[in-house]
């Protein structure tokens, strides 16, 4: 069984996070998303030394970050971060980028659910774009998301994701760089916005009879 952790509830060094679930078994770890804080540079070869891959990272949407933000420099400058995480990622040999989309403990709307879902997506989108880049049949790279008011797989679908292709237990695409090209451009083409509007009517219809 692949057993993997993360250190972005720990407030102590890599290298003691890596010591201690060597010792205990686990056979990778996904890293704070805080590249400054985990450069590549220096934390692949601490991973190497422990012989602990690199499962992937997690977005630490805290502050100013959110893709929700009404503020659209505020959504741009987290999109740049997400960005800055999928690289750190890639050159860490990790596997998977798990997002929260919207700041964490946000209670408060900024705008409409369908502006807020609409500048998610967008934002989602540029991200998806470069982590599509960086992916290599050796390396792939999926970005994931979760949050209160998203679901993976309607995300996922929105997107444009090749649904036959996903293996969600190992968390990679099966097939060849030729899917990963289709998968890229679906991802900003006419049916992956159709599916976002069908996605958002749906919601919209189950609030209401909900609300009946």
């Amino acid at each position: 069984m692949h057993l993997s952790t993360h250190n972005w509830m720990r407030a102590e060094p890599l290298e003691v996070t890596l010591k201690r679930i060597k010792r205990l078994g686990f056979e990778s770890i996904e890293i704070s998303g805080e590249p400054e804080q985990y450069p590549p540079a220096e934390c692949l070869p601490l991973l190497k030394q422990y012989g602990i891959r690199c499962w992937g990272a997690v977005t630490l949407t805290l502050g100013d970050r959110n893709l929700a933000a009404k503020d659209p420099a505020q959504r741009a400058a987290t999109v740049d971060y997400m960005r800055s995480l999928v690289e750190m990622v890639h050159q860490l040999e990790g596997h998977e980028l798990t997002v929260v989309p919207a700041t964490v403990g946000k209670v408060n709307p900024d705008a409409t659910p369908e502006e807020e879902w609409d500048w998610v997506v967008a934002g989602l989108k540029e991200v998806y774009a470069l982590a599509a880049i960086c992916n290599s049949e050796d390396n792939p790279h999926i970005v994931r998301y979760f949050n209160a008011w998203l679901d993976d797989d309607d995300v996922n679908e929105g997107l444009g994701r090749l649904e036959d292709d996903w293996s969600e237990e190992e968390d990679i695409w099966d097939d060849d760089e030729e899917e990963w090209r289709l998968a890229a451009a679906a991802a900003s083409g006419a049916d992956a916005t159709r599916d976002i509007a069908d996605w958002n009517a749906a919601v919209r219809a189950a609030n209401e009879e909900r609300a009946r």
